[in-house]
């Protein structure tokens, strides 16, 4: 029993352990820029110093519509690694423009997809010297010609981080995925924090019937053999 017990945790593992990830460099650690605590790097419409990502701007015109940050930066902190992207930019508008980041990714057509991502907000003093007073800030996601207009609308004290979720079914086997800035206040202007992009194949829900009328089979037959001695 305690052996059989014992596959049956591995075979969950497997159905169940963390998928590969279809997005390159999905929290923004690598890029062109040097390593330095603290830095705002600036980017323009159409950069490439992020790798495997494209910026750009939601309105024409010049401008720095996206800034690369790397922690510790003014009380605000990822929520992976060391980097992580504002979508406001130099702009600090109200409304916009706002900034964005695109990739090309390949799937396969006809499967599902898990598409997350996270949004930060910061209030009080500690954010943009306690001029950000917690209104929501919002990001439009994008894959193929599926979207998802996320609000983080925390407003809670400090840096806050918030996890989105949703899912798209391939139809081409390249698909663009894109993220940009959607909304914000005049009181909550100068950051949208976004970090930690990840698009993972999405476990059928077939298999997971299959697997449990599997898991019931061994362990009526695990009873039935303990029984019998």
């Amino acid at each position: 029993m305690r052996k059989f017990l014992i596959s049956v945790a591995f075979v969950m593992f497997g159905v169940t352990s963390a998928q590969a990830s279809f997005v390159a460099n999905g929290s923004f650690e690598l890029s062109t820029v040097p390593n330095a605590p603290g830095r705002e790097a600036d980017m323009v419409h159409g950069a490439t110093d992020i790798n495997n990502w494209v910026v750009y701007s939601t309105v024409a015109g010049p401008g720095f519509p996206v800034s690369l940050l790397e922690a510790p930066f003014f009380g605000i902190v990822p929520s992976d690694g060391n980097r992580w992207l504002d979508l406001t930019g130099i702009v600090d508008a109200a409304n916009g423009p706002f900034g964005g980041v695109r990739q090309s990714i390949n799937l396969d057509v006809g499967n599902t997809y898990r598409v997350s991502f996270d949004i930060g907000i910061c209030n009080g003093f500690t954010c943009a010297n306690g001029t950000n007073v917690g209104s929501a800030v919002s990001v439009l996601a994008r894959i193929g010609s599926t979207t998802l207009t996320a609000t983080n609308s925390d407003s809670r004290e400090g840096n806050r981080w918030k996890t989105f979720e949703f899912y798209y079914t391939a139809t081409t086997a390249t698909t663009l995925l894109s993220f940009e800035g959607s909304s914000n206040t005049a009181t909550n202007k100068w950051y949208i924090g976004l970090d930690n992009v990840d698009v993972t194949l999405s476990p059928e829900p077939a298999s997971f019937v299959l697997f449990g009328i599997g898991a019931a089979g061994l362990l009526a037959f695990a009873r039935k053999r303990g029984s019998s001695r």
